[in-house]
């Protein structure tokens, strides 16, 4: 748990997940009160991790780092989707596009964002600034108003907000039971 902690930083650089998994993670950001949380973005953060990213109290970027679109999800596993639990095959990003709004808008950010994750056929604008034109890919980079700044590592982030944090490592729990992809 977050018992005692002041500030989660989740350092973040994933092409994404699946959509339950961003849900739950979105859902524990949601219930973690006063505990500041922050996304440091290492390199991409697609997807799900876009969402997650989205749902912190405040985005870095290191150099060259960005979030984008969810676009179409999908399962990279060897295997039946049979051997899959239907939630993990039934449900997409949109169906908790509720969800997910909930959690940026409680971080005071505009729900417009997971719109605009979920369907680049729309135009997202921000403070009155358009992030992206109806059509367009959403990515959003250390030159968005969105970004709280630049941070090249975890310790560089943690200098600059005046926080101390213990490094835990935490599983990759948006991959789907079943065989493990073959390694080129």
């Amino acid at each position: 748990g977050t018992d005692g902690a002041a500030a989660v930083v989740l350092e973040i650089d994933s092409p994404g997940g699946l959509a339950i998994a961003t849900r739950q993670v979105v859902e524990q950001l949601a219930e973690m009160g006063t505990v500041k949380t922050y996304a440091l973005i290492k390199g991409e953060a697609g997807g799900g991790a876009a969402i997650i990213a989205l749902a912190t109290d405040a985005i870095y970027f290191a150099p060259g780092a960005a979030i984008g679109s969810v676009g179409e999800e999908e399962i990279e596993w060897r295997g039946s989707n049979d051997a899959l639990p239907a939630p993990l095959v039934d449900k997409t990003y949109a169906d908790f596009g509720d969800v997910f709004k909930q959690g940026v808008v409680a971080k005071k950010r505009d729900g417009v964002l997971i719109d605009g994750m979920i369907d680049p056929a729309i135009e997202v604008r921000v403070g009155g600034e358009i992030l992206s034109e109806a059509d367009d890919v959403l990515t959003i980079d250390a030159k968005s108003p969105i970004a709280a700044g630049k941070a090249a590592s975890i310790e560089e982030l943690q200098q600059a907000l005046g926080i101390s944090a213990a490094v835990l490592p935490m599983p990759y729990a948006a991959e789907p039971p079943g065989e493990p992809l073959e390694q080129d």
